[in-house]
């Protein structure tokens, strides 16, 4: 057994439910039994804390009154009902049956808005008001677990106001993201399936600057993949060994 390192992992998956996300989704589906398998597989000397969250690109209408702005957890779907977590939560834990949570979480639907703002939302997800007491993520984010966010989106280049939008402005996107684990860019892997290199899948074929170079910004941390793989496995089980070493030189605060 590690003497150090990481004891808990959080998992963020941000997932586009836009309209053309039919195919991306399902996919996430099919590949998520195996990566966290191996995720398990490869840390279970180490781990014994799993929180599994999912949030869209909007502010998800499927969720409860209160809970349906920009980066709150899911809970419940139109899909998938009402997702009972097994510690009382809005997202899964090692208490759960993944393959039966998971699925409930991120069948999102594509009926969500064309203005995509996945990171926009994973920084509120993750801000102290959301993420604090009384917010509706409250307890998704631990100081002493790693963080692994994945970014799941089809969001190309063009003219509406969306987190792809190459005039935004997105200098403060990977300071946020450093903020959320007091400062420790080493405690977090940042994945992302996003419009990059193969873009036959995206409106337009346009790979998308804004998405590439922020995930590209946490180095070795970041891994890039494209959103019009046709099997996300492969490039999951590429992440296994960065998110295994991240965990193993992970330094919890005092």
């Amino acid at each position: 057994m590690l003497e150090e390192g990481c004891r808990k992992v959080d998992f963020l998956f941000v997932i586009d439910n836009s309209g053309s996300m039919s195919a991306q989704q399902t996919q996430m589906l099919a590949s998520f039994d195996g990566f966290i398998t191996a995720i398990q597989s490869s840390l279970e000397d180490s781990v014994d804390s799993y929180h599994v969250g999912v949030i869209s690109s909007d502010a998800y209408t499927g969720n409860a009154p209160g809970c349906n702005t920009l980066g709150a957890l899911v809970s419940q779907t139109s899909a998938g009902g009402v997702c009972n977590f097994a510690d009382g939560g809005r997202f899964a834990t090692e208490a759960d049956d993944l393959t039966v949570a998971f699925p409930c979480m991120a069948t999102l639907g594509t009926g969500g808005s064309g203005v995509e703002q996945p990171i926009t939302g994973a920084i509120a997800a993750l801000d102290p008001v959301m993420a604090g007491p009384g917010g509706c993520n409250e307890g998704f984010l631990r100081d002493d677990a790693i963080l692994v966010v994945v970014v799941l989106t089809d969001d190309p280049p063009y003219s509406t106001m969306d987190d792809a939008n190459l005039s935004l402005d997105t200098s403060g996107w990977y300071d946020a993201f450093v903020a959320a684990k007091n400062g420790d860019p080493e405690a977090l892997v940042v994945i992302g399936f996003v419009p990059y290199m193969d873009v036959s899948c995206v409106i337009f074929t346009l790979e998308s600057p804004n998405l590439i170079s922020f995930v590209e910004s946490f180095g070795e941390q970041g891994v890039l993949a494209s959103i019009c793989e046709p099997d996300f496995a492969p490039a999951f089980a590429e992440t296994v060994g960065t998110i295994t070493s991240t965990c193993q030189n992970f330094e919890p605060p005092a």
